[in-house]
C-alpha cells in the first residue's frame, strides 16, 4: 500500500505550479520591459549597471526574465 495524500494535496500542487508560471511570466515581461528601455535611452547594459550600481551579471539575468529585483 501507497502512501496517501493528504486531501488537497494535488490541488495545492497544481496552485503552486501555477504560481510558478505566472511569476517566470513577469520576471519575463520586467526584463523585456528593461531592456526596451535600456536600448531607448541608448545605454548598454554595462553602462546601465553601473549607473544602477548593480554588477552587468545582474542586470542581463533580470533582462532575460531569471529574476526580477526585490524592494526592501
Amino acid at each position: 500500500p501507497g502512501a496517501v495524500a493528504p486531501a488537497g494535496a494535488d490541488e495545492a500542487e497544481q496552485d503552486q505550479e501555477t504560481a510558478s508560471e505566472e511569476e517566470q511570466r513577469v520576471n519575463l515581461a520586467f526584463g523585456q520591459s528593461l531592456a526596451a528601455w535600456r536600448t531607448q535611452a541608448g545605454l548598454t547594459q554595462k553602462e546601465l549597471a553601473a549607473a544602477s550600481n548593480l554588477a552587468a551579471e545582474s542586470l542581463r539575468d533580470y533582462e532575460a526574465g531569471k529574476y526580477r529585483p526585490t524592494t526592501g
